[in-house]
C-alpha cells in the first residue's frame, strides 16, 4: 500500500514527471491526493492537456513544483504547458516557485 511506504520516510516524496508520465490512468486513481509532490517535468509533447488538468484537478496546485528534466526537455516547453492551462496566477506562482519555498521551508 502506497499511503503505509509513504509513512515509512522523514522526508518530503517528490513523483517525477507528473507522478508518471505514461503511467496513464493510474496517477489519477493511486497517487492524486497522497501526501507527496509532484514535478511537472517532461510533460510537454508527452502528455495531453487534458490529463494535465485531471492531475492538477485531482493532486491541486499545492502540491506540484516546476521542474524542466534538461537537458531532455527545456524550461521553456514545460513552461508553455502550464500557461497552456486553466490555471489562475496565483496557482501559477505556486507550482513555479511558493511551494518549493514552502517544501524549503524558506
Amino acid at each position: 500500500n502506497v499511503i503505509n511506504a509513504l509513512k515509512w520516510f522523514d522526508s518530503p516524496v517528490i513523483a517525477a514527471h507528473w507522478g508518471g508520465v505514461g503511467a496513464g490512468d493510474e496517477v489519477i486513481k493511486k497517487l492524486c491526493g497522497l501526501p507527496l509532490w509532484f514535478d511537472l517535468s517532461f510533460g510537454y509533447g508527452v502528455m495531453p492537456k487534458s490529463f494535465a488538468e485531471s492531475i492538477i484537478e485531482k493532486h491541486t496546485p499545492d502540491k506540484l513544483l516546476f521542474g524542466s528534466d534538461m537537458p531532455w526537455h527545456r524550461p521553456s516547453w514545460e513552461k508553455r504547458l502550464i500557461e497552456s492551462l486553466d490555471l489562475s496566477q496565483n496557482d501559477k506562482d505556486k507550482i513555479y516557485y511558493k511551494n518549493a519555498l514552502k517544501l524549503l521551508n524558506i
